[in-house]
């Protein structure tokens, strides 16, 4: 991952000078909010709402699971002045404690990198051209997505297959398939588990101004530790996915309670388990955290 940290910032040359482009919104005061009425809603409405909600998100599965992060996520921040990078880095530490992912220590080596650039369907064109050895590990049809994706943000990851407890897969020979030996069965346990190597976060300065540095950090804190699925119909509900999306005045300033929950069921799932029964913790984390319970209905 390192290496591919050195590459990129080749391609990016002099990223660094975009900095200037992020602004930092006035404070801004509210006053006479009107009363409302707050209703609460069924839990069979809630949970087809998060279930919709991780239908959107969660990624393809590979090997028939969901990715997340087995060895600490250790995130290397370019293309910004240095104290936009650290605190960059500082809120996707957050995120990832928080879900309960692994987290490496400042001054770790880089494996999940923010790359502020310019223009990031332009460094992807650059990229697909002279440099596809940067995308090495990414699934195909990960990387077809990404092509097509117009998105002001652009992220991938490169995963690999292991054993539920951290075993590598081997290979015998020259030639011979991959295979992982188990000396255990069971009816629950798929035995394997896919462990995310490396990712990054490509984030669009020219389509990003005025937004909030804050919530782009965030909005990368969710993609890095997810890999959430980069197309598809905007999310229902209030997602710092919506950030591009979402008119002026409901855009999230962070991370949501719907995106807290999805993350704390991603990653306190045992890694053993099919996507079908992962997407059911997270879908059961979000409502059994109350998320949506309550809708304001109008003024009194």
């Amino acid at each position: 991952m390192f290496a591919f940290v050195l590459g990129l910032a080749t391609v990016m040359g002099a990223g660094d000078q975009a900095v200037e482009r992020i602004s930092v919104p006035q404070q801004v005061l509210v006053q006479g909010e009107p009363d409302v009425v707050i209703k609460g809603r069924l839990k069979k409405e809630r949970r087809q709402e998060a279930a919709a909600f991780v239908r959107r998100v969660a990624p393809m599965p590979r090997n028939g699971q969901l990715g997340r992060w087995q060895q600490p996520i250790c995130p290397f921040v370019l293309g910004v002045e240095e104290e936009f990078a650290v605190h960059v880095a500082a809120r996707v530490r957050a995120a990832a404690r928080q879900a309960g992912a692994p987290v490496g220590e400042p001054g770790c080596r880089g494996n999940a990198l923010i790359a502020f650039v310019p223009d990031a369907q332009a460094l992807i064109r650059i990229v697909n051209l002279r440099h596809q050895r940067l995308l090495a590990g990414v699934p195909f049809a990960d990387r077809q997505a990404l092509r097509a994706s117009r998105s002001p943000i652009l992220w991938w990851a490169s995963s690999r297959i292991e054993g539920s407890d951290g075993d590598q897969i081997q290979q015998d020979g020259l030639g011979s398939l991959p295979q992982l030996r188990q000396y255990r069965s069971s009816l629950i346990s798929t035995l394997t588990r896919i462990a995310y190597t490396g990712a990054t976060v490509l984030v669009g300065l020219e389509r990003s101004n005025g937004q909030r540095l804050d919530a782009l950090a965030d909005y990368a804190a969710f993609v890095l530790l997810s890999d959430a699925r980069p197309t598809g119909p905007t999310p229902p509900v209030p997602t710092i996915l919506n950030l591009y999306t979402a008119p002026a005045g409901d855009r999230p300033m962070g991370l949501t309670d719907h995106d807290r929950a999805y993350l704390m069921g991603l990653y306190r799932t045992p890694t053993d388990r099919t996507a079908m029964v992962q997407r059911q913790a997270i879908t059961n984390r979000i409502v059994r955290e109350g998320i949506g319970q309550d809708v304001t209905s109008g003024t009194d």
